[in-house]
């Protein structure tokens, strides 16, 4: 990964290659503390939206009461407009990977602690 990515989050490592740093990946870690585990549950969840295209992997995370979620991921529109979201939580360029071909088609598991968290999803 460049060394300079624009997203809001913290990137971990630049380099991918599972061969380079026992496999941990380049990773960014979301600045937001209610992202994940217990913090997460206890704030009601949130959003967490990824889009990839050829050029990029871009993923947004939202905490459940955020003022500033996009009203098509709010309101549940059918279709989104990324270009309007603001900086991504995490961005993956593909100034070196070729995402066409390192990655195939991807399925979603959503496991919710709250049933409460499901039905208002």
């Amino acid at each position: 990964m460049p060394s300079v990515r624009h997203h809001s989050g913290t990137a971990v490592q630049d380099n991918c290659d599972v061969n380079a740093n026992s496999n941990a990946g380049c990773g960014v870690n979301i600045n937001e503390p209610h992202s994940y585990g217990p913090d997460f549950n206890n704030n009601g969840g949130g959003y967490y939206a990824m889009e990839r295209t050829d050029q990029n992997i871009l993923i947004w995370f939202w905490p459940r009461h955020a003022s500033n979620i996009p009203s098509d991921v709010i309101n549940h529109t059918g279709s989104v407009n990324t270009e309007y979201w603001g900086n991504p939580s995490a961005s993956f360029p593909s100034t070196q990977c070729d995402i066409a071909n390192k990655f195939g088609p991807n399925r979603i598991t959503i496991n919710c602690k709250y049933s409460l968290l499901l039905s208002s999803w």
